[in-house]
């Protein structure tokens, strides 16, 4: 197969074993994969009053700033896709859904090699992330069930940005202030949400 001039970037290396389209799908994961990891860069050289954290902590507080932009951003972003844009069940995934899943696919391998490397993934969320990337790649390989896996998606975020916006706090020593206490209320209430909306 002969790469054109409008091919995607690795046409000439994977054109014989992968689409057009699965090739641009996979070249934006490593795109989104990218973004992530210099968003995190970044969140590690905020300047933050967490010089006292022990390493370990110090870790989750800047590894979280990464997850709650991420479980925010996607909340929101799912939120718009279930109620107003989503695609029929058994449609072909929608663009905008495609977008979705390969903000989430970058970030999830982002999060995995992260925390590997880090040394704070343990089995409990090496098996989170297993789960959640084989989902989001089955979706945006097969080009189906986008519309459920956002929907999905849109449930499991509900209660992750004021969980970590919560942690965040406390790692700050601000856990005694109305913002953590507002936190508080809102993870529970997320989760409630969550149990309610399955």
């Amino acid at each position: 197969m002969t790469a054109s001039s409008s091919a995607p970037f690795l046409s000439p290396y994977l054109g014989a074993y992968l689409s057009d389209h699965s090739i641009t799908l996979l070249q934006l994961t490593i795109a989104s994969f990218l973004f992530w990891n210099v968003f995190n860069i970044v969140a590690f050289n905020l300047p933050l009053p967490d010089q006292k954290l022990s390493r370990e902590d110090y870790l989750d507080l800047r590894n979280r700033i990464t997850s709650f932009v991420h479980g925010f951003l996607i909340m929101v972003l799912s939120f718009y896709n279930t109620f107003f844009v989503q695609s029929a069940c058994g449609e072909a995934n929608t663009q905008f859904e495609e977008q979705l899943l390969i903000i989430s696919n970058g970030y999830f391998f982002y999060d995995l090699f992260a925390m590997i490397y880090l040394g704070i993934c343990d089995r409990s969320m090496f098996i989170h992330h297993f789960i959640c990337l084989s989902g989001v790649n089955f979706g945006l390989f097969t080009r189906y069930a986008g519309n459920v896996l956002l929907s999905s998606t849109f449930v499991a975020e509900v209660s992750n940005p004021p969980m970590h916006f919560r942690v965040i706090l406390k790692h700050l020593g601000l856990r005694y202030t109305l913002a953590y206490s507002a936190c508080l209320c809102c993870t529970g209430h997320g989760y409630a949400r969550r149990t309610t909306l399955w």
